[in-house]
Formats: structure tokens, sequence, C-alpha cells
């Protein structure tokens, strides 16, 4: 006969057997284990004293542990709650102002500074005294440095010979040049914008103060003797500064030389501060190689004569490749027959006039490049090396300098 299966477990024997075992055990648990604080005997837990606001207000330094495992909740006295009168609350929002425009202020991009005002380049030109109907001038500069410098004295003159003030034998040199009557002149290296030249060492930087670089164009300027003025070596950083032209126009003062501009970059105010300091100056017009070969050479030629008959005298610069004296020795035969005086730099820079003239057609290289390429121009293995050091790297020692051997002055 089928049973109900909830009849097996209505056995009074197993319900009474099972509270017996159970309810020790539930007591056992609760006063050994858990201190008779458990809930399933419905027991009182000891009566304990009720904590005082005093009580609970404890120092700074005390333990808060025991306060916070007591069976009561203890409530401290909390600050009222902060209601919104309407009124503003001047210090905070004074702090938040002050804060808010501090930092928009550290924000804001720096303001431009004003951009320097430069000096017009004033017309050298319109000094230069009248007479033959064009002169010319040819200045050979990075001379010093090789085996050229010989062929380049051999050259019929008078030509304008600039030296750098590191090539050594300077005063042998020079003085070769002199008795072959040619005129002489310092090529001072200035700083260029690229960082792909170097100029060499004792190069004048934007970076130096007055008194430094006075002091570095001082040093320059006596490397060697018997020269009527100066033209920069690069530059088209330095010459760009008015004031640090300013300060190369107080040394040149000083000593009573002539500035000639070689004209690295259209911006230059190396003619202009000259005029402005007063001393005799001059600004190039042809660069004679800018690109390295005869014909190049020989169309540059062409166009100084061109300016020479506009505007009565022209100055090219050259340098000391084998395709510029190749043909130099061509054209200075000529210039008899063609009514054009071949004179020296000293003769054509003028007193500063207050005529300001156009930049010329003629396209501004940013620092021709070194005038020595091949291996033949250099002494010794420092000159190679200082050459191929970074631009301006005032690592380099002043003492390493660019040897020319002996022989060739003889």
């Amino acid at each position: 006969m089928y049973s109900s299966p909830m009849k097996r477990y209505a056995n009074p024997r197993g319900t009474l057997l099972f509270i017996l075992i159970a309810v020790p055990m539930m007591v056992f648990i609760d006063l050994v284990v858990f201190d008779g604080r458990t809930p399933f005997l419905f027991m009182d837990t000891p009566e304990q004293e009720p904590v005082t606001v005093e009580e609970a207000q404890i120092s700074e330094n005390e333990f808060v542990g025991p306060l916070l495992d007591t069976p009561e909740a203890v409530y401290l006295p909390q600050p009222e709650p902060m209601v919104n009168t309407g009124e503003p609350l001047p210090e905070k929002k004074a702090e938040i102002k002050e804060e808010k425009v501090a930092r928009v202020e550290s924000q804001k991009p720096a303001k431009p500074k004003p951009p320097v005002a430069r000096p017009k380049e004033p017309d050298w030109k319109a000094q230069v005294p009248s007479g033959s109907p064009g002169k010319v001038v040819i200045i050979i500069d990075d001379m010093g440095m090789g085996a050229s410098t010989k062929k380049v004295i051999s050259l019929p003159g008078p030509l304008t010979l600039s030296y750098l003030p590191y090539a050594s034998n300077l005063p042998e040199q020079t003085s070769l040049a002199r008795q072959s009557g040619h005129e002489l002149m310092l090529h001072m290296p200035m700083e260029p914008s690229g960082g792909g030249e170097n100029p060499g060492p004792g190069v004048l930087t934007t970076r130096m103060g007055e008194a430094e670089l006075k002091a570095a164009l001082n040093k320059g300027l006596d490397s060697f003797s018997g020269y009527g003025g100066i033209n920069n070596h690069m530059g088209s950083k330095l010459t760009a500064d008015p004031q640090a032209m300013g300060w190369v126009m107080d040394v040149l003062k000083q000593r009573g030389l002539f500035f000639i501009d070689s004209k690295t970059v259209g911006s230059s105010a190396g003619a202009a501060m000259a005029a402005q300091a007063g001393i005799p100056f001059a600004s190039r017009d042809v660069f004679l190689d800018h690109y390295e070969d005869i014909n190049s050479v020989r169309a540059s030629l062409a166009k100084l004569e061109g300016v020479a008959r506009a505007q009565g005298v022209a100055i090219a610069i050259g340098h000391p490749h084998q395709a510029t004296l190749q043909a130099l020795r061509e054209w200075l035969p000529t210039l008899a027959a063609k009514n054009i005086t071949l004179v020296k730099a000293s003769s054509v820079v003028a007193q500063g006039a207050a005529q300001a003239v156009s930049a010329a057609n003629e396209p501004i290289p940013e620092d021709h490049k070194h005038a020595y390429t091949d291996d033949e121009y250099y002494g010794n293995d420092e000159s190679q090396e200082l050459l191929e050091t970074p631009a301006f790297s005032m690592t380099v020692p002043d003492e390493t300098l660019y040897q020319v051997p002996v022989e060739l002055l003889e």
C-alpha cells in the first residue's frame, strides 16, 4: 500500500533525539565560541553601561578601535549641514579666482618680442669717386688654407686677398701677398644660420655677450698685420643681428679698419651698422663661384662688368677654386681693352651715405660652402678633424690651426 513520503519523518523518537543532540551543541557554540553573542538562542547580551558623549570625545592620539567595537551605536555631534543662504563666501571665492587667473596666465603663450628695427642699408656707391667708366674689386677670401694660396698670389693684381685668422704661417703668407702687389683683408668667421657648416675656431656668435664677442674679434684681428679691413666668413645669422654687428663696428672703429659685407644673407645689417658707426664700408655685388664650374664663373665675371658700367663700381667675391683661378687668368688681362679698372677694396669703401638702396637681383646663397674639399688642401689630420666637428663647437681648441707647408711660400 502506497504511503506519503512525509510519514517517515514524523518519527517522535527521531525528533527527540535531534533535540537532545542539537540543543546542547548550540548552547556550547554560543557560550564557548561566540561568548554568548549569537542570536539563535535568543539570549540576552550582558548589560553594559551606556557610553556618554563626553566619553566618546577622545583625544586625537587615543586609539578608537575599542569604541567602534561596542554593540551600541555611538553618535558623535556632527556639524550642521551647510545651507545656501545666497550670501557669497568672499575669502574662498577670492582664493579660487586668484588660482584660476594664475592658471590661465601660465597657459597663455608668451608674447612675441617686437621685431628689431633694422636700419636701411645705405648706398655706399653714391660716394665712390668717379673716374673711369667702371671699377671692379676682386676679393678672394678663405685665403691661407692650402696649396692654392701661392696660385692666387701669382695672379696679376691688385687683388684683395682675405685671410682666415686661424690659418697658420700667416705672417709669411701675407708678407708674400703684399710683396706681389695685393691688398690684405681679414676674413672673420661669423655664425651661420644653418647647423651644417663649420666656420672654424674663433667664430663670433649671437650667444656671446658684448665683452666676449669683442675679445674674440680682437683675437682674430691680432692674428696678423698689414690689412685694412675685414669681411665676414659665413655669418648669415650674426650679420642679421644689429646689436652684434654694432659691437663689431665698435672694435673696427677703434682700430681704424673698414668693413665689407659679404652679404651671405639678404637681411644683413652689416653695412647699415658700419654706416651708423661712421666707418668706411661696402657690400658685395656678385659671387663669382656660387657654382664651381668655369662657365658659371665666366658668366659671373660678365655680370660684374655690367654692374660696374651701370653703377661705376662693383665688388665681386670668389674663392681659391681651380675654376675661379682659371677664369680670372683669362679675364684679368682683358680689362684694359674694356676700359674697366681693377682696384683695391680700400679705394672704393666710403663713409656712410644716407640714401637707401633696394636689394640686388643677385641670388644670395646661405653661407657659401667652404672652399676646400680635397685632402690636398689640408696639411695634417688635426685640420681635417676640425672641419668635421659640429658647427661652432667651442670644444675645438684655439691652438688647433690649419697647417700650410712652408715650402708652398717659397
